[in-house]
């Protein structure tokens, strides 16, 4: 049956947001919501739409947490339309997803709204002060310590130590991203205009990376007492 989807005239969608509050940060990562913003990286959806993408990655999640089929059941990680809709309506209140668009299905009196991220890229602040402490990054710091020891020919460094001098970087970098995209917002948006998420991704990696190389003299003396 076709459609046609009209477009709220008071909707615009950012390029980037940077979202410094903790409250909204948090809201990125809870369970219940983050499937929803992954949902929406792939455009306008209506709350049908939202629920079945939205069961699928949490089906697939649990599957890869090894979760089997009786569980996933158990724990109800399933949601409704009903508890789609309620996300919905508390991600637009607090301005994270809105309504973008009207669809007026051929034949049919009754319209279905279709939801958007307010952003295409919210930028987080991170809200750990060393999160290259957690467990499954230390695990990965001690592999990156065992190449690196391969690479120099040198004792493998303490992960604790890669652990300090990765989150300097990344702190740095960061605050250099933040300084880019609230001091030069308009060319920021510029810049992500008709940029896909991945590409979005890639671009701010290879910002990290090239942040780096400009600034290594920085941290040439932790590196130093790291391998010594």
């Amino acid at each position: 049956m076709g459609y046609t989807d009209i477009p709220d005239k008071d909707f615009v969608q950012e390029e980037v947001r940077v979202v410094r509050d903790p409250k909204l940060v948090k809201i990125f990562y809870d369970e219940s919501y983050a499937p929803i913003f992954w949902v929406l990286r792939d455009g306008q959806k209506t709350v049908k739409e939202i629920e079945d993408s939205y069961n699928k990655i949490v089906l697939k999640k649990a599957k890869e947490r090894g979760l089997s089929k009786e569980q996933i059941e158990n724990l109800k990680l399933e949601r409704s339309d009903k508890s789609i809709y309620r996300y919905i309506k508390e991600l637009t209140k607090v301005g994270l997803v809105a309504p973008a668009s009207r669809r007026v299905v051929i034949g049919k009196t009754a319209t279905e709204i279709l939801y958007a991220r307010t952003a295409k890229i919210f930028y987080l602040k991170n809200l750990e002060d060393d999160n290259w402490r957690c467990k499954i990054c230390m695990k990965h710091l001690s592999k990156a310590s065992e190449l690196l020891s391969l690479s120099k020919g040198i004792k493998p460094p303490k992960p604790e130590k890669l652990a300090e001098i990765m989150t300097k970087i990344d702190a740095d970098s960061e605050t250099e991203i933040f300084r880019v995209f609230e001091e030069r917002e308009e060319e920021v948006q510029e810049i992500f205009r008709d940029v896909t998420f991945t590409e979005s991704d890639r671009i701010l990696y290879v910002f990290r990376i090239l942040y780096f190389a400009l600034n290594s003299g920085k941290y040439k003396e932790m590196a130093e007492k790291i391998i010594s």
